[in-house]
Order: structure tokens, then C-alpha cells, then sequence
């Protein structure tokens, strides 16, 4: 199996190039989190690979603010699958998808 950072760092190459912009990882002894803004207008092959890197996480969302618009997803480094996320109400998160998510992520 692929080391926690291995998984991150792929993801993060995944999103910054479904977007164009560039991903900020922080990291916490239980996870890796990666976030990159997300255009306003994305190409249809383009958001299909943001989703597809968002889907090789453990959880991922997407949230929204006045200004801007925010991917992010996890990958838990310690085995634990509870999700602590502590976004606002206006995040769509999602934790394990078993099938495709309709929408925008």
C-alpha cells in the first residue's frame, strides 16, 4: 500500500492540474489536507479530472465562500476513517464515495 504522503502528493498534482492553480498541503499528525481554488468556469474533460483526483482520497469537499471556491481532500495517515472536518454549512463533503457523485464537487 501507498504511504499517506505518496497518496498526497499524487493528489495534489491531480488537482493542481485539473485547475490550473496551485495546491497548498498542510499536515496534522492524523491527516494530509490539500486544498486548491477552483476557477469559476471549468472545461468539462477538466472537471471530470478534478473529481477523479478528488475520489483518490479518503474524504473530499468542496466549499464555497463570497470570493472563491475551495477543493479539498484528505488522506487519513493513521487509519482513522472518522471524519473530523470542520467546515461550514456550506461545504459538500463526502467521505468514502462508493458510487460517482453527481454535481459539482
Amino acid at each position: 500500500m501507498r504511504s499517506p504522503e505518496a497518496r498526497a502528493r499524487e493528489v495534489a498534482a491531480l488537482l493542481a492540474a485539473a485547475t490550473g492553480t496551485e495546491a497548498c498541503t498542510t499536515s496534522t499528525p492524523d491527516a494530509i489536507r490539500v486544498e486548491v481554488d477552483v476557477p469559476d468556469e471549468i472545461p468539462e474533460p477538466l472537471h471530470t479530472a478534478l473529481v477523479d483526483a478528488l475520489r483518490r482520497a479518503d474524504r473530499y469537499g468542496h466549499a464555497r465562500t463570497t470570493d472563491t471556491a475551495v477543493a479539498w481532500a484528505e488522506i487519513t495517515r493513521t487509519g482513522n476513517e472518522d471524519d473530523h472536518d470542520d467546515q461550514d454549512d456550506h461545504d459538500d463533503s463526502h467521505d468514502h464515495p462508493s458510487q460517482p457523485q453527481e454535481g459539482t464537487p
